[in-house]
């Protein structure tokens, strides 16, 4: 009668040599019995309920979890590796609750303005917890690791009017 480990399997249930079946344990986690050998199953971003960034996959790798929509950021509700909304535009009025103004543009088309020599005023707000994080600048693109979460038509870029964009991390 042969062992399990004389076999060769790890898991399951495999021949003794003699015509018998022996039990060879069970895998930990996140591992998977497949063919009597414990085998890393990658988890899915979906399994653990994440739809920005990255993640570890559990065995070794890295997951891409996807970018979050115009208006939300990673983690802006608190959850890592989840969109939550992360930012918001307010004409005239203070940030809500929760929320630091991290830009003012004087803005040709929201809030009332009549063209960049009568512009209105458009205050950027984030999350709290985000606005040290936040990245802005008239016709920039984000660096690598963030994310466009607001462009908004500015005057006060140099050269004229040009476009604002708040870059969040992804």
């Amino acid at each position: 009668m042969k062992t399990y480990a004389e076999v060769g399997a790890q898991c399951g249930m495999a021949s003794d040599g003699c015509g018998g079946m022996q039990p060879c344990g069970t895998c930990n986690s996140p591992d998977a019995c497949v063919s009597n050998k414990c085998v890393c199953q990658p988890t899915t971003c979906t399994a653990q309920g994440k739809d920005c960034s990255t993640i570890s996959d559990g065995c070794g790798g890295m997951l891409f979890c996807g970018s979050c929509c115009l208006g939300d950021a990673c983690a802006a509700g608190g959850t890592p590796n989840v969109c939550a909304t992360g930012m918001a535009t307010e004409c005239g009025a203070p940030c809500p609750s929760g929320m630091t103004n991290v830009y003012t543009a004087q803005s040709n088309l929201y809030c009332g303005g009549q063209g960049c020599s009568a512009p209105g005023a458009q205050t950027v707000c984030v999350v709290s917890s985000l606005a040290s994080k936040v990245i802005g600048g008239c016709n920039m693109n984000c660096p690598a690791g963030y994310a466009i979460t607001a462009v908004l038509v500015d005057c006060q870029c140099p050269g004229g009017p040009g476009f604002y964009d708040v870059c969040l991390p992804n």
